[in-house]
């Protein structure tokens, strides 16, 4: 399913897999979490928040990423050219620039591309005022009584006597995956994703859906996004 190729500068750039078509992730998948808490500071006050977290020590994990999702160990979950997985939905979709440097001319080459976080389907990209534990942005739920639930995870960071505590409320979180893509790369890619330019921040968007022209347009900043070159 993937492929891996290197960046044509003269100076090595670590390798990142491709995924040209959305992967399907098996619905078994679903179960592998961990419970977490941790303390979170809100106007001076510090109090515990349970999260329940990914768990990547599960053995089942890797075959539920797709393939290369960890073959940069720098940036784990990291696709380029890429789509989001089937039914995922695309976060923070933006135009950004690598400059790759070509050391014996003493200059660089500049390249192009657009990218996106992927969030599973239900979930938002996290902008809170605190960090998710061990994530990088991170995809979210928030879970409380007017949004219930009940969720036994695979294992808690805590010494547990008899069954796992039983998750019922507070945040689900996992790292998103980010993709990236030249606009060469969309020829070959399914689904067909939207033309972007550097003016643009497109907050969510999903498959098949049309974004106004103008709508998204904002400041010229510098990117959040930028990952270095594929």
């Amino acid at each position: 399913m993937s492929s891996t190729f290197r960046s044509s500068s003269t100076t090595s750039s670590p390798t990142i897999s491709a995924m040209t078509t959305p992967f399907v992730q098996p619905t078994s998948c679903a179960s592998l979490w961990k419970m977490e808490t941790t303390l979170i500071t809100t106007n001076g006050t510090r109090s515990p928040l349970t999260i329940l977290m990914s768990n990547t020590a599960d053995p089942k994990f890797s075959s539920c990423q797709p393939d290369g999702w960890n073959l940069n160990a720098s940036k784990p979950f990291t696709f380029s050219p890429a789509v989001c997985p089937s039914d995922w939905v695309y976060c923070d979709l933006q135009q950004t620039v690598s400059h790759i440097p070509i050391t014996e001319y003493h200059t660089y080459l500049t390249t192009t591309f657009s990218m996106a976080y992927c969030c599973a389907s239900g979930y938002n990209l996290w902008t809170g005022s605190y960090s998710l534990p061990g994530l990088y942005n991170g995809c979210y739920r928030t879970f409380n009584e007017s949004n219930p639930t009940t969720i036994t995870p695979t294992v808690a960071n805590w010494t547990t006597s008899g069954s796992l505590p039983v998750f019922t409320s507070g945040i689900i979180a996992h790292q998103p995956y980010t993709v990236s893509w030249a606009l060469s790369d969309t020829y070959t890619m399914t689904p067909s994703l939207p033309l972007l330019t550097h003016s643009m921040l497109v907050p969510t968007w999903k498959p098949g859906e049309k974004i106004p022209a103008g709508k998204y347009d904002r400041e010229c900043k510098g990117s959040r996004g930028d990952y270095g070159s594929y």
